[in-house]
């Protein structure tokens, strides 16, 4: 715990935040929604098309998919997670958004899951097979993830001081060129993108913005050193008010069936 930290809690016991993590990746999942489209655009969907979305958490892909797609598999283990795609999805006005819980690692392809046109799989905590995926698309395969400053580096920004920081795997940049040469080892021809996203919102004032991250539950007697590590990420907007803004890097390894 830094200075500051243990000047403030000297005379206190505080409580460390433990995190409700289908609340947090759903919060999460809302400050990406103007650069996940980027990613949804660079997809081949059409009207035509089933979409399985493995992995699916809280509906960031999915959702957008479902406006796109004839429907989308909405596959995830964690019911909690699950849930929220189903209520974010309903919030939508959507009724092609068909949720499975499941560990996709258990799955057989074609037997225990129908195959889909197209498959995503976006920051996948497994080891992905990719002959796996590959088997349940009839059409395409999109593998996202991080190669830039991951979902775990931004909790750990705004949690520094606070709590030990999450240890993050050493990808993101090796995943994808260990990817890349593993499907061409397969005789596939994989195509790569990189596509830049952020964590942004916008806000009417400092005080709105603050506020805006009690979801993360940090004692009130830590909250000065939550602000603080908030405003690293706060800048006045051009146009009056404030954005927070916490930008990195998408990639997305894609193939045709």
């Amino acid at each position: 715990m830094n200075a500051l930290a243990q000047e403030l809690t000297a005379s206190a016991p505080i409580a460390v935040p433990v995190l409700d993590w289908a609340k947090t990746y759903d919060r999460l999942a809302q400050m990406e929604t103007q650069f996940t489209q980027h990613q949804i655009d660079m997809m081949q969907l059409t009207r035509a098309k089933t979409v399985l979305d493995i992995g699916c958490g809280s509906g960031r892909l999915a959702i957008p998919m479902a406006r796109l797609a004839k429907n989308v598999t909405a596959l995830d283990a964690c019911p909690d997670l699950l849930g929220r795609c189903g209520a974010n999805a309903s919030e939508a006005g959507l009724a092609n958004v068909i949720a499975h819980q499941a560990d996709w690692d258990a799955l057989i392809p074609g037997k225990d899951l129908p195959r889909h046109d197209v498959v995503v799989a976006s920051r996948y905590n497994g080891e992905l097979d990719l002959m796996k995926l590959d088997s349940a698309a009839n059409l395409l395969v999109y593998v996202q993830l991080f190669s830039g400053p991951s979902t775990k580096a931004l909790l750990n920004a705004l949690l520094e001081g606070i709590v030990a920081p999450e240890p993050e795997a050493d990808v993101e940049q090796s995943g994808v060129t260990t990817i890349f040469n593993e499907l061409t080892g397969f005789g596939i021809e994989p195509n790569v993108v990189h596509v830049p996203t952020a964590f942004t919102r916008w806000y009417r004032d400092e005080k709105e913005a603050l506020s805006d991250f009690d979801w993360l539950g940090v004692d009130s007697a830590l909250t000065p050193i939550l602000h603080r590590n908030i405003r690293r990420f706060l800048a006045p907007a051009p146009h009056g008010g404030f954005r927070f803004l916490f930008g990195t890097k998408c990639a997305i390894v894609w193939w045709r069936k």
